[in-house]
């Protein structure tokens, strides 16, 4: 979340993608879900707006059927 709000896209990435892999190897559910948001904010600075799109309307749907408000 650091590097998006710095607009560091790249690294946002990156950070993104370490954080699921290891959420999903140890189950960590909440935060997938947090890195996969971060992730796709940073796809989406770095132009790759459909895919960021999709990703951030399919995770939301995911944390609201969770219970999330």
């Amino acid at each position: 979340m650091q590097h998006n709000m710095r607009l560091e896209p790249e690294a946002a990435a990156a950070h993104a993608a370490q954080a699921i892999e290891l959420s999903s190897e140890y189950g960590f559910d909440i935060w997938l879900a947090a890195g996969t948001l971060q992730g796709a904010i940073a796809r989406g600075a770095l132009g790759e707006t459909a895919e960021a799109i999709a990703l951030l309307e399919g995770t939301l749907a995911v944390w609201r059927q969770a219970g999330a408000g």
